[in-house]
């Protein structure tokens, strides 16, 4: 895990055994993953099948938020982003524009 943000770190450092701690591989699935689970709570609202999802616990949450936000804001949908208490991990509200 990365020091500060409790990301994984980037490596391509073999351990021991051979195995790669980390590659850059895992993170672009975790990347894939969350833009996905955004995209499908952002596809909920704006066909008003829910007024508000909560997504909790995305790692990349504050990476991806602003061009999501921007995506979002197209289909008349509001991305809010709120930080843990660890600041490790985030929430994206995700809510119809029309939503106080």
């Amino acid at each position: 895990m990365g020091e500060r943000t409790g990301r994984p770190a980037v490596t391509h450092q073999v351990r021991g055994d051979g195995a790669q701690a980390l590659d850059a591989d895992a993170i672009r699935r975790r990347l894939d993953l969350e833009v996905a689970e955004i995209r499908a709570a952002v596809d909920l609202v704006a066909a008003g099948a829910a007024r508000r999802v909560d997504l909790a616990g995305l790692l990349y949450g504050d990476i991806l938020w602003p061009r999501m936000r921007a995506e979002a804001a197209d289909r008349g949908v509001r991305l809010e982003l709120r930080t843990g208490m660890d600041d490790v991990d985030h929430d994206l509200v995700v809510s119809a524009a029309d939503v106080p």
